[in-house]
């Protein structure tokens, strides 16, 4: 496979449009489609970079802000090299769970996967489009289960994280039990399935579970060693990330609330899309001038004005007509 056909791959597996795969390279859009067209050769220093993105070493050497989240996930990473296990970890979206677990996986050397919105549209399990993507993240062209878990007994990457696993979920269990042929088989193989709530709702607490589970899936179940409830965005995430942008509140209660208002409503992301609204629309065009001048108030008031289904009262209206006038 070449390395225009690996980069499309990485970039379809991960959800990232072209215009994003260009910001990636530090290109412009012209210039990243020209590239892909094969109009233009690929520059070293562009090619260098994309597989430092492909590979996940791009994580490792950026900043990673050690969230609550990330230091949980780390520890279930470590015991999956220790130890063969199954574990299931579940958090909101938006939290930050694919981030650190791509920068656990370069950290770690474990295997990354990032499950495929398709998946999620059948009723009934595609097991070939599962093999077929799994063993193409892994470098085969065409694959069976037989080949990729050959694969797999063959890798030193002893620990498989499955990122969205709330997209496997289907009516006949059909991708989790390609999953349990892959962790019966690989002796030496951890598997950590990260999903949101619905992912946990789904496998542990619905009715159909319930009632089905017991005796369709309970070899599956039965396998997984740990269900984790990762933590949601904390007052210490919040104040590390202020910091690492050099934004100060004014007490430790601001960063509370800011932590309270986003772990409920959103998360890590969400506070970073935010910040980025802020810097384009709100500094400079009044009294913040700076990051440092931004309150904790400015923050909520900013995410509202992105999310305007969210209904708020007199009171946070005023606040949000004054910062826009300030």
């Amino acid at each position: 496979m070449n390395l225009r056909a690996k980069w499309n791959q990485y970039c379809s597996h991960n959800g990232i449009y072209p215009e994003g795969a260009a910001s990636l390279l530090g290109l412009d859009n012209r210039t990243y489609n020209e590239i892909m067209e094969k109009k233009h050769s690929i520059p070293e220093a562009i090619a260098e970079k994309m597989m430092t993105i492909i590979d996940n070493r791009d994580i490792a050497w950026g900043y990673i802000i050690k969230t609550q989240l990330l230091t949980e996930l780390e520890k279930i990473v470590r015991l999956g090299k220790t130890s063969k296990v199954m574990i299931t970890a579940t958090a909101p979206t938006g939290q930050g769970k694919t981030l650190a677990a791509r920068y656990l996986a370069a950290k770690y050397n474990a295997r990354y996967y990032h499950a495929l919105t398709e998946l999620q549209k059948e009723k009934k399990a595609t097991v070939s489009k599962l093999i077929g993507d799994l063993s193409a993240s892994f470098g085969l062209r065409k694959s069976n289960e037989r080949k990729l878990i050959e694969r797999l007994r063959s890798d030193t990457r002893n620990v498989l994280i499955i990122d969205e696993s709330q997209r496997l979920i289907t009516e006949d269990w059909g991708y989790f039990k390609v999953m349990q042929d892959i962790f019966d088989s690989v002796p030496n193989l951890s598997v950590l399935m990260l999903g949101n709530f619905r992912f946990y709702d789904a496998m542990f607490t619905s009715s159909d579970t319930v009632t089905t589970g017991v005796t369709d899936d309970e070899q599956f179940l039965r396998r997984i060693s740990s269900v984790v409830k990762l933590p949601r965005l904390s007052a210490s995430d919040v104040k590390l990330y202020c910091s690492y942008n050099r934004i100060t509140f004014r007490s430790d209660a601001e960063y509370k609330q800011v932590a309270d208002f986003f772990g409920l409503r959103a998360g890590l992301a969400d506070l970073e899309t935010v910040r980025k609204e802020i810097v384009r629309n709100v500094l400079g065009k009044g009294k913040r001038k700076s990051l440092s001048d931004i309150s904790y108030g400015d923050f909520i008031a900013v995410f509202k004005k992105l999310h305007s289904h969210i209904a708020f009262g007199e009171e946070e209206k005023k606040y949000f007509r004054e910062l826009a006038n300030a």
